[in-house]
């Protein structure tokens, strides 16, 4: 940006400049220079320094009317008068994993199965949610459209004051369960750092999920293409929680 102007002796200039970041990514000031002299311009003296300062420019907000329709299920307490689950409301049964109390068993399920099988109660606590995030630069464009759902959903999360976790695998890294404005601006900030680095498979996240996993905690998948290995994936980490998990696809989004 170049400018020009003359001042009197003993005047001093002020001014503002406008600018609009119209891309994701990490912006730096850089130098500036500034020349002045006297009026016939014979003795210029040039002046220059760094600025210092940087701008972080997220992903843009997109719409994502399927958390708008379930969000029922992520924040809603079935009974409060109850601190844990309550027994005699059941939700319905899933296999055993060897992490369940064994009073938790339903031998008659467990007959017909042919398995182990588990009784799911409902949860009478508040509930938490995990942001997933498929980091496959494959698709560019969709992983772009990917990080801008990231940003919409976790800023949905914290409107509706639902603690929340980031697990990725990739660049977003992973950020423990929080809620509130700095918990946002990390991930926020981290989005927009985003060099779109996937470092792992999103089997092996899965993976590491189904590990981690908490009673209670809504998984929300964000990825750019749903394929058939990504679909595999993520109905593996539906038989081990306690509702199916949100898909958003960055294909579709950016439909």
């Amino acid at each position: 940006v170049d400018h020009h102007f003359y001042l009197l002796p003993r005047r001093k200039f002020t001014g503002k400049l406008r600018f609009c970041v119209t891309e994701r990514g990490l912006f730096d000031f850089g130098k500036y220079y500034i020349e002045f002299g006297d009026f016939l311009g014979l003795r210029p003296v040039i002046c220059s320094d760094e600025i210092g300062l940087r701008i972080i420019c997220t992903a843009p907000q997109c719409e994502t009317p399927e958390i708008e329709a379930r969000g029922g299920e992520m924040g809603d307490v079935s009974v409060r008068r109850f601190i844990l689950d309550d027994p005699s409301m059941i939700l319905g049964y899933r296999e055993y994993t060897g992490r369940e109390p064994m009073k938790q068993i339903s031998w008659n399920q467990t007959a017909k199965a042919n398995r182990l099988m588990v009784r799911q109660n409902d949860f009478t606590t508040d509930r938490i949610a995990a942001v997933i995030v498929n980091m496959d630069p494959t698709h560019r464009p969709w992983m772009e459209k990917s990080l801008s759902l990231t940003r919409t959903v976790c800023e949905k999360l914290e409107a509706a004051k639902i603690p929340y976790a980031l697990q990725s695998n990739g660049d977003l890294f992973t950020l423990a369960e929080g809620l509130g404005k700095n918990h946002l601006f990390f991930i926020q900030r981290r989005i927009g750092l985003s060099r779109l680095t996937g470092y792992t498979e999103f089997a092996l996240l899965i993976e590491h999920c189904i590990r981690q996993r908490r009673m209670g905690c809504t998984y929300i998948v964000i990825t750019p293409e749903l394929n058939a290995e990504c679909q595999a994936a993520v109905d593996r980490l539906g038989r081990f929680s306690d509702q199916a998990p949100i898909v958003l696809s960055g294909e579709e989004a950016a439909g």
